[in-house]
C-alpha cells in the first residue's frame, strides 16, 4: 500500500492517505484514516461519556469514561495517581499538601492511566492533616473512605491506611490494613460515651483479599446513628454502632493531633482512586441488599419494582468530512475497527449526502444508517460518523474503537481552462469575446461545461455565466462546440477561405463565448438570485475568469484573469 502524507488543506490530525486498495470493481481509492498506524490521531472528534487514550500499539483509542469522583462537592481528598512522575501528585480536591510521594507510578490502572505501586519499604505517600480539614479537631462528622487494591504480596500485616497519634500514652485513631488476607479498620479510643470512657471499633471482612485481583474497599461513618460499614467489592461486610444503650458515642480524634495521614507504608501492591468525602456512603446504597455502586464504567440499573433497566451509553461524533480541494467520491465504504469484551455493546452509524450538511443536524434532517464492520457507499461528497459504547451490566469492561477508515473513489476537478483572452476584433460597445483552451476531460463536453465569472474589480466576482443560446434561441451550457461553430474576426474569416486547414489546426481546442447583455439577462432568468450579473455599460472596465466543470459538479480551479473596457455608445 502507497502511503502520502501531508497533503495541503487537510487537518493534521486527520492524514490524507492516497492508497492502492482493490475495492469491488475499484483499483485506485483514496482513504481517510484515523487511529491507524498512518494516521494515529482522531482529529476533531464530540466526545460524550468517551475519551481518547493511547492504545498498545501507540495509536488513539477511544473508550468510555470511568466512574470517578472527579470534580465531586463532598470530595474531601481526591488521588488519582494519573500522574507519570509521583513528584506531581496533586490532591484533586485541591485540599490536601502531598509531604512525601514515594511509590512508582504504573499504568495499569483501575480507573484513569495510573496507579500507585508500592514494592518497595520505603515507599509510602505521606499527607499533611492541617486541623482545618479532617479529621478536624472536633467531633467527627459523616464521612467515608474508598479506594481500590491489587495486592501482589502480603505480610503478616498490611497497613494501607493510617491516621493516628500516640497521646496521653493511648493510640488514637484509625487503621485499614489487611491481616490474614482479611480486612480490618479499627478505630483506636476513637469515641466516648457519656461517661467519658474511650472505646475502640473494628470491622473485620469475613472474606479474603484476592492476591492480583482489584478489589473495591470502603468505610463509612454516619455521625446520626453511629453506624460504621466496612463494604469490599460493593457489598457490605461488617457493620458495628458506635454506641450502647446510653446513646451514640461521640467520634473525634485527639485535639492536638496533627500527625500526617499515610498511604501504603507497609503495603505491596497496587493503590488506585482514593478518596475521602465528606459524606457517608448510606446515599450510593442501591436496592437490593444495600449493595453500593462500585463498577468502574457505567453498569446497568435496575428499577427492581418495575423490573426494567437502564443503562447509560458513551457517544463519540466526528466531523462532518469534506476533504479541501476534493469533489465527493464513487463507490466508496468506511469500516471501523473495534474491541467488544463479553457484554459489550459498539453501535456504529454513518451519514453521508452530496450536499453540505451541520455536524449537529437531525436524524430527520439528515438519517443515520446503522452499520456493521463494513459498509459500501454510493456517491457522496460529505460524510459524518458516529459510535455508541456501552460497558458489560455489571460495568467490569468497557468496548473500545481503534479506528476508522474511508474508502472511495474520488471524483476529480477537469483541468483549469488556459489561455483566457479577449478577442478584441469580436468585442465592441455591445459585446466582449471571450477566448479560452478547452479542458481536455470527456465529462466537461459531454456532461459539464464551462463557468464564466465576471466582476468589477480585480479578483472580485459578482456572479458566473453558465449558459449560451443557439441561433434557435435554446438555453444550453458553455461547451466546446468544434472549430466550424467558433465566431471569426474578419481577417480570421479571411485566412480561412485562403488557407482553411491551417487556421483550423490554429483554432482547434478553443472555445468562444460572445457575452451581450441579452446573454446576462438569459442567465439571470435562468439562475435567478445566484446570477448577480452587472449589465454591459459604457466606459466601465469588466474582469472576467474561467472555469471548467463535470457531470459531477466538480469544478476546476479559475483561469488567470482578463479585463474588458467596453467602450462608449453601449
Amino acid at each position: 500500500m502507497l502511503h502520502i502524507r501531508g497533503i495541503t488543506g487537510f487537518p493534521s490530525a486527520l492524514r490524507l492517505i492516497i492508497c492502492a486498495s482493490l475495492l469491488p470493481g475499484l483499483l485506485w481509492a483514496e482513504s481517510i484514516e484515523v487511529g491507524t498506524r498512518q494516521a494515529p490521531g482522531f482529529g476533531r472528534v464530540q466526545l460524550i461519556g468517551t475519551e481518547l487514550f493511547r492504545g498498545q500499539d501507540s495509536t488513539q483509542d477511544i473508550r468510555l469514561v470511568t466512574n470517578s469522583y472527579h470534580g465531586q462537592s463532598a470530595n474531601e481528598l481526591y488521588l488519582d495517581f494519573d500522574q507519570q512522575l509521583p513528584l506531581q501528585l496533586r490532591d484533586s480536591a485541591g485540599n490536601y499538601q502531598i509531604e512525601e510521594p514515594n511509590y512508582i507510578f504504573s499504568p495499569e490502572a483501575r480507573m484513569g492511566s495510573g496507579a500507585a505501586l508500592f514494592n518497595r519499604i520505603e515507599n509510602r505517600v505521606v499527607i499533611s492533616a492541617p486541623e482545618e480539614l479532617w479529621p478536624g479537631h472536633g467531633r467527627l462528622h459523616d464521612f467515608s473512605i474508598e479506594m481500590w487494591l491489587r495486592p501482589v504480596y502480603f505480610y503478616r500485616r498490611n497497613v494501607i491506611f493510617k491516621k493516628y497519634s500516640l497521646l496521653d500514652g493511648k493510640k488514637i485513631g484509625l487503621e485499614i490494613y489487611i491481616y490474614r488476607q482479611q480486612l480490618h479498620v479499627s478505630l483506636w479510643n476513637l469515641f466516648t460515651d457519656a461517661d467519658n470512657q474511650l472505646h475502640s471499633v473494628t470491622l473485620v471482612s469475613p472474606g479474603q483479599i484476592g492476591l492480583n485481583r482489584w478489589s473495591h474497599i470502603a468505610l463509612s461513618y454516619t455521625t446520626t446513628n453511629g453506624k460504621l460499614m466496612l463494604a469490599v467489592n460493593g457489598n457490605e461486610q461488617d457493620t458495628q454502632i458506635a454506641g450502647d444503650r446510653q446513646g451514640v458515642w461521640t467520634g473525634a480524634f485527639h485535639a492536638l493531633d496533627r500527625t500526617p495521614i499515610i498511604i501504603g507504608e507497609s503495603y505491596s501492591g497496587l493503590l488506585d482512586e482514593l478518596r475521602i468525602a465528606r459524606t457517608d456512603l448510606s446515599t450510593h446504597a442501591t436496592h437490593p441488599n444495600n449493595q453500593l455502586q462500585t463498577s468502574v464504567y457505567p453498569a446497568l440499573e435496575v428499577d427492581y419494582e418495575s423490573m426494567r433497566g437502564e443503562q447509560k451509553a458513551g457517544m463519540v461524533i466526528s466531523e462532518v468530512i469534506h476533504p479541501e480541494g476534493r469533489h465527493g467520491s464513487r463507490s466508496g465504504r468506511i469500516r471501523y475497527q473495534s474491541s467488544q469484551p463479553t457484554g459489550t455493546i459498539l453501535n456504529f452509524w454513518v451519514r453521508y449526502s452530496q450536499d453540505p450538511f451541520r455536524a449537529d443536524a437531525s436524524d430527520r434532517e439528515q438519517p443515520w444508517e446503522p452499520i456493521r464492520d463494513i459498509h459500501n457507499i454510493p456517491d457522496f461528497a460529505y460524510i459524518q460518523w458516529k459510535a455508541e459504547l456501552k460497558a458489560d451490566p455489571m460495568g467490569k469492561s468497557t468496548p473500545v474503537l481503534k479506528e476508522v477508515q474511508i474508502e472511495y473513489q474520488p471524483v476529480l476537478a477537469p483541468t483549469t481552462p488556459a489561455n483566457l483572452r479577449v478577442v478584441r476584433g469580436l468585442s465592441d460597445g455591445k459585446q466582449i469575446c471571450l477566448e479560452w483552451v478547452r479542458s481536455p476531460e470527456r465529462s466537461v463536453d459531454e456532461s459539464g461545461g464551462y463557468y464564466v465569472y465576471i466582476g468589477l474589480r480585480p479578483g472580485e466576482y459578482l456572479g458566473r455565466i453558465a449558459y449560451r443560446a443557439d441561433r434557435s434561441g435554446t438555453t444550453r451550457p458553455i461547451r466546446y462546440e468544434g472549430v466550424e461553430a467558433l465566431p471569426l474576426e474578419a481577417q480570421e474569416q479571411s485566412e480561412m477561405r485562403v488557407r482553411p486547414e491551417m487556421m483550423k489546426r490554429q483554432l482547434v481546442n478553443r472555445v468562444r463565448l460572445i457575452i451581450d447583455n441579452r446573454m446576462l439577462e438569459r442567465n439571470i432568468h435562468r439562475l435567478g438570485p445566484r446570477a448577480n450579473l452587472p449589465m454591459l455599460e459604457g466606459n466601465r472596465v469588466y474582469y472576467f475568469t474561467v472555469s471548467a466543470y463535470n457531470g459531477s459538479d466538480a469544478e476546476s480551479g479559475r483561469s488567470g484573469a482578463v479585463q474588458a473596457i467596453v467602450p462608449p455608445g453601449n
